[in-house]
């Protein structure tokens, strides 16, 4: 149903992520999301206890499917990085799900989000 699947992503500690995406169905027509609810996580491994961040997965258009997922800079900035090169990068797992109406729950994407470290420190 939905085209993100395995959504890996990279950004900078203490950026603002913040992406639309549209769920479809097999045949092209919006996935309606009236009275549904997600959750994403971020966490060092899939089997850590504790979430290192949980981004907002929000529906922001029922009718369309439209989602957004967001992580705001003061969170993304307390991510650990390890770096010492703005290149490097630190590699940690994340996924969301969504829970229709119905009560049918569903994985949206899964996979790697990377941080690399801020070299602007006095923020």
């Amino acid at each position: 149903m939905n085209d993100v699947n395995n959504w890996n992503i990279t950004i900078k500690a203490g950026e603002t992520l913040r992406e639309t995406f549209k769920l479809k169905n097999d045949d092209g027509s919006p996935v309606k999301l009236t009275g549904a609810t997600g959750v994403c996580q971020i966490r060092k491994n899939a089997r850590s206890a504790e979430a290192l961040a949980s981004p907002s997965l929000t529906v922001i258009d029922a009718d369309n499917g439209e989602m957004k997922v967001e992580l705001a800079a003061a969170i993304s900035r307390t991510l650990p990085t390890t770096g010492v090169s703005i290149t490097q990068e630190d590699a940690w797992v994340w996924d969301a799900f969504i829970t229709y109406s119905d009560g049918t729950v569903e994985c949206l994407w899964d996979g790697e989000f990377r941080v690399r470290p801020r070299v602007t420190q006095n923020e």
